[in-house]
């Protein structure tokens, strides 16, 4: 035992949020599992708000986690307590693939030392940060509390200072939506959902939904209005920055907007077909707040 290595699991806070920062413990739990299913000698959990500042809360639930998942549940006493598990085991496999491929591409380019010397470590850093943004921001990714289910409280303020503030500025996908929704927080749009009269067939129920969820993302909060003699009286009264329609009723809106023109020519519109789906969730966003001229 004198030289067995010793293994000291802890969870990424790239995997983090600011938004709906109770998923954290989620995430938390699942990755102190992972530890302890990989047969980890101890673990060390961080507070589910350790982004904003530890609370005792935070760190008591932390702790309590860690010591379930190594000790309560009798996991780290089985040998392998994943074998057998398909999933896992696939897993594992393609873990071991890949990290071998990436050892043999080290030691091609000189090993470890001249990889560091020559930034290839850097490099795959800053790549995979890329590509983590871009899966997230594109909704090839999607991540609870941030773009499932997306929270609607303003982003909190993450701490600057302190013993973790150095830990803390690793880079993490959930940024790119947080700094989205300052963005919008600071601008404050009015957004109008047009509804048409009558019963909605299941298409267009689809697009509504699409619509609200893209919007939930985005921190915005569209009015609800259905499409009435009236509608022109109320958007002016609204005074809204953009109206987003369900498609299937094109007319209404052209004369809609004829009618409103003349006296509120910067109101922006946008068929609810065409910010959802396909588009790219961060312009789709960005077209909502009015920094792309197209969505």
């Amino acid at each position: 035992d004198k030289y067995r290595l010793r293994l000291h699991a802890a969870p990424s806070l790239r995997m983090f949020s600011l938004l709906d920062q109770d998923v954290n413990m989620l995430r938390s739990t699942t990755a102190l599992l992972g530890g302890a299913l990989g047969n980890a000698d101890a673990l060390s959990g961080f507070a589910h708000d350790i982004l904003t500042g530890e609370s005792n809360r935070g760190r008591r639930l932390a702790c309590m986690t860690q010591l379930l998942m190594i000790e309560e549940s009798g996991i780290a006493r089985a040998i392998d307590p994943a074998g057998g598990s398909g999933f896992i085991e696939a897993r594992t496999d393609d873990l071991a693939k890949a990290a071998w491929s990436m050892f043999q591409t080290l030691e091609h380019q000189g090993g470890a030392s001249a990889c560091y010397k020559d930034g290839v470590f850097a490099n795959f850093a800053r790549d995979g940060k890329a590509s983590s943004e871009n899966a997230l921001s594109t909704d090839k990714t999607r991540m609870l509390g941030v773009t499932v289910q997306p929270d609607m409280s303003p982003v909190a303020d993450m701490v600057t200072d302190g013993w973790c503030a150095d830990e803390l500025a690793i880079a993490r996908p959930a940024q790119v939506i947080e700094e989205f929704r300052r963005k919008a927080e600071m601008i404050q749009p009015r957004v109008i959902c047009l509804l048409p009269s009558g019963d909605m067939d299941k298409a267009s129920e689809r697009l509504k939904t699409q619509s609200d969820q893209l919007c939930a993302i985005g921190g915005l909060l569209p009015m609800t209005l259905i499409c009435s003699d009236d509608s022109a009286r109320d958007i002016r009264a609204a005074k809204p920055d953009m109206v987003i329609y369900i498609d299937n009723w094109l007319d209404d809106i052209a004369d809609l907007r004829a009618a409103i023109t003349a006296d509120m020519p910067d109101i922006r519109y946008v068929a609810a077909a065409d910010i959802t789906g396909s588009t790219p969730l961060i312009g789709a966003l960005e077209f909502l707040i009015g920094e792309q001229a197209d969505a």
